[in-house]
């Protein structure tokens, strides 16, 4: 079984895709994003960055500890604090593997299997005890650069049901019926305007 992690990584307003500035940082001074005003984790979502037909990622949390971590799998869940509001968001993310037989593997002895999709969802807390807001993000693999669609992640947002039909996951269980189809059903990235360019 999968061990399940969670980390917590640096706020960032622009949807982890590029770096947003001091602002909701740590103030601790001994942070790394406190000393630069960026974290590790700026570029979660940058899908400009494909090497070699891979999206990398790195999450300090993890990083920090890579020699006790070698050669181990994970399910982590990701969330984010601004120091000044309080204000939380969390970030859930997984791969997808539709073709099990003719699954592509690299890395040291074929052992990383390459998934298909890869999908990120971002949920920030509801105001007042309402439902949560949500972005679904369904990436496929990208082989090369070109593949990216101008950059944007937006291209790539699908409701949660649609989300939810090709994992299997059920990601809003513990709510009423009522909220699940409003939270579920649509992609609304209204609440989301301060944040999306």
């Amino acid at each position: 079984m999968i061990e399940e992690k969670i980390a917590r990584i640096c706020w960032n307003t622009n949807l982890w895709q590029k770096p947003s500035g001091p602002i909701g940082k740590s103030r601790n001074k001994k942070a790394y994003e406190y000393i630069t005003g960026y974290g590790h984790e700026e570029w979660l979502l940058d899908t400009e960055k494909i090497i070699d037909g891979y999206h990398y990622s790195y999450l300090q949390a993890i990083g920090a500890h890579r020699d006790k971590y070698i050669g181990e799998k994970f399910h982590i869940s990701l969330y984010s604090i601004n120091n000044d509001t309080k204000e939380r968001w969390w970030i859930f993310a997984g791969n997808i593997i539709i073709d099990t037989e003719n699954i592509e593997k690299v890395g040291k002895n074929n052992s990383i299997a390459v998934p298909d999709m890869f999908y990120k969802v971002v949920i920030m807390d509801g105001a007042d005890g309402q439902p949560p807001h949500v972005l679904a993000f369904l990436f496929p693999h990208f082989k090369n650069k070109a593949d990216v669609k101008d950059g944007s992640i937006f291209h790539y947002l699908v409701s949660i049901d649609y989300l939810e039909a090709i994992t299997g996951l059920d990601f809003f269980n513990t709510y009423s019926n009522g909220d699940q189809k409003k939270i579920e059903s649509k992609v609304d990235v209204t609440a989301w305007s301060g944040y999306i360019d």
